[in-house]
């Protein structure tokens, strides 16, 4: 039985929240006063998925070279990952995230792409390349990838541009990745999705 199973059988759906480092938390108490309430950025609702990658239209403005389109994102991300580095972008291709998300089996790095369409960004599993496990000599591919082999964070529908920013898909990208280390150790994914306590 996990962590998150036993809190949800008495009856609590802890809220959760990324921290600089990536590594994902659970808040039993949400009052921001309370002496156990740590900093970090709160995970939103999401859903987790496969399939296709959805495609990135091509052709459209670079809108990351208008300025101050990209502010909310470098405040975010100056806020709650500071580690993250961002490589700007040209006309022919977005700007893209990189660092790394802290895990008990050690940190992940990914890169987390803008799309020119300002949907869900892209989320590129970067070190390792590929996020499974070995049984034998086969290799199983985790659940909720793309055929593509990135990440599948969340749901198109999940992605809200006046609400989110990158920083959004980085503490999704971590809240992942624990259930990735969870799937790795039972064979179990724990959930297929989350949604956040109302505050």
């Amino acid at each position: 039985m996990t962590i998150q199973s036993i809190l949800r059988h008495h009856g609590f759906n802890c809220a959760r929240k990324v921290l600089p480092s990536g590594r994902l938390v659970f808040e039993t108490n949400s009052r921001a006063s309370a002496p156990t309430a740590r900093a970090g950025l709160a995970v939103t609702s999401h859903t987790f998925h496969g399939g296709d990658q959805p495609t990135d239209p091509t052709g459209d403005p670079a809108w990351w070279l208008m300025p101050g389109e990209l502010d909310n994102d470098v405040d975010a991300m100056s806020t709650y990952f500071p580690d993250f580095k961002l490589v700007s972008g040209d006309e022919e291709s977005p700007p893209v995230w990189y660092g790394q998300i802290a895990t008990r089996l050690g940190p992940f790095w990914i890169a987390v792409a803008h799309r020119f369409d300002r949907t869900l960004p892209n989320v590129v599993p970067i070190q390792p390349a590929s996020r499974g496990r070995r049984v034998g000599r086969r290799f199983w591919p985790a659940p909720h990838l793309y055929l593509n082999g990135n990440l599948c964070v969340a749901a198109m529908e999940d992605w809200e541009p006046q609400r989110d920013t990158v920083a959004t898909v980085v503490a999704w990208a971590a809240h992942w990745h624990a259930f990735y280390v969870e799937w790795y150790f039972t064979g179990k994914w724990p959930a297929e999705r989350y949604v956040a306590e109302a505050s």
